[in-house]
């Protein structure tokens, strides 16, 4: 977290708590993140925050939807678990080695 606010506050050049979406771009990728912009413009709707502006508040909102969505769209991840519970024939929430193919090809990998 400490960390992560350092970063934040280094990226807010004129110090009044805010930064631009061009910015938090260029911090998701200092902390090692590649995040797609449509993906973080789904972020930044479904947190309900402004779209000109970004508070470390804000950031930390859109930070905690991602890891909770583990980088992706939410309809790239109702995709990944759509497929998943397609190919998990045992209903336990496992899948077989053999079935991984036949999921990414689903998926059209």
């Amino acid at each position: 977290y400490a960390h992560t606010r350092e970063l934040f506050q280094r990226l807010d050049e004129n110090n009044d708590g805010l930064i631009a979406p061009r910015d938090l771009c260029l911090l998701f990728k200092k902390l090692g993140l590649c995040v797609l912009p449509e993906t973080l413009a789904e972020l930044v709707e479904d947190c309900q925050l402004p779209h000109q502006e970004f508070s470390f508040t804000g950031f930390w909102k859109v930070l905690q939807l991602l890891r909770h969505r583990d980088g992706f769209s939410s309809s790239d991840l109702k995709a990944i678990t759509d497929t998943f519970r397609r190919f998990d024939h045992s209903h336990r929430g496992e899948m077989t080695t053999r079935s991984v193919p036949n999921a990414l090809r689903w998926l059209g990998y």
